[in-house]
């Protein structure tokens, strides 16, 4: 259904999964069109937030907030946006 602002879906899955290495969670991120998508995403939380900038090829899958300057924890919020697309919002289990 599209959104009262009349911006198209976003072509991402974004999902939660346990990251590779240690105790945290990754945030997957997977184009699902056929066009490269640039992304911003921002992960946020009481203490702050930090914007990652991601380029996905088609059909590329991405995984960030596990490893470098932000490791998701438990109830962080991550907004994925990019230029002409509606914004996907979602907290880490």
């Amino acid at each position: 259904k599209p959104e009262a602002s009349g911006l198209e879906k976003l072509p991402v899955n974004a999902t939660f999964q346990k990251a590779p290495l240690g105790d945290s969670n990754a945030l997957a991120l997977q184009n699902t069109s056929t066009t490269t998508v640039s992304l911003t995403v921002r992960f946020s939380n009481a203490s702050g937030s930090k914007d990652f900038h991601v380029t996905l090829e088609p059909g590329a899958v991405k995984e960030i907030g596990w490893l470098g300057d932000w490791v998701l924890a438990s109830g962080d919020k991550a907004e994925i946006k990019s230029a002409g697309y509606e914004t996907i919002v979602k907290t880490a289990p």
